[in-house]
Order: structure tokens, then sequence, then C-alpha cells
């Protein structure tokens, strides 16, 4: 059975590249360097979590995602993303690819208009299913 006590969301960056509607992050917090998240890193890994869900805002806009996700993996941490996919291209996926085990991608709809009207932006369900097939083809 799975322990929730031993996994975390974690908002490591407020910014965002997609302008919801319905969004409830908060935008008056700011974020935190990489010596301070790395401190919160060490913390998580003393506590005994072995898993953490990165998010956001959107999460790979945070510039040393993958520096903290390469050392939680080294401690056995599992790593998940949430992601709208709008910064999400061929190179940054092979980057990543190798440290996560699941990755949620945002889609309101298959219409570019219900999309543009959530605040995704139009060719939202081309971007995701234009990642999930990269995924399928390059990491089974």
């Amino acid at each position: 059975m799975i322990n929730p006590q031993n996994h975390v969301c974690w908002n490591i960056t407020p910014r965002c590249n997609a302008h919801c509607t319905f969004c409830h992050r908060m935008n008056n917090i700011h974020e935190l360097s990489l010596i301070q998240n790395n401190l919160v890193l060490e913390r998580l890994i003393a506590a005994g979590i072995d898993r953490i869900t990165w998010t956001g805002g959107e999460a790979l806009l945070y510039n040393n995602l993958e520096i903290l996700m390469k050392k939680a993996k080294k401690y056995g941490i599992t790593n998940q993303l949430i992601t709208n996919g709008k910064a999400f291209d061929k190179i940054r996926i092979d980057q990543l690819a190798p440290l996560l085990t699941t990755v949620t991608l945002s889609l309101d709809s298959c219409t570019d208009d219900i999309n543009a009207r959530m605040g995704r932006g139009k060719n939202q369900y081309e971007r995701v299913t234009a990642i999930l097939d990269y995924f399928h083809e390059n990491y089974p």
C-alpha cells in the first residue's frame, strides 16, 4: 500500500507560460534560489520522502529543475512532473525523461477554441499529442 505521507507535491516556481482562466497559483510568492531549494530537497531526503511531484506555476520554467531531479533520483526519490508542455521540446524531454517515472500533461479539450478560451492557447491538443508521441517512441 502506498503511504501518502512520503509523497510531496512541490510547487518549484510560481512562474507560468499559460494564462488559464481558472488558475489558483499565487503570483506574489518569490522563487527560491538553487541553494535554497537544495536545502529544501536535503530536508525532504532526510524526512524519508520517496516521491516528488514537480509542479508550479510551470515547473519547466525553473532553470535548475534538472539538477534537483538528478539529486532526488540519486537518493531513490521517484520524480513525477505536471506540466502544460509549452516548454517541453525534444531536447528538454531527452534531458528529463531518464529522471522521470510519470509526466502529467494539462489538456482541457481536444478543441482549439475551448483550449484558447480556457487560457491554454490554441494548439494545446496538438502539443500534448506530439509530446506523448515522442515519449512513446523514445521512452516506452
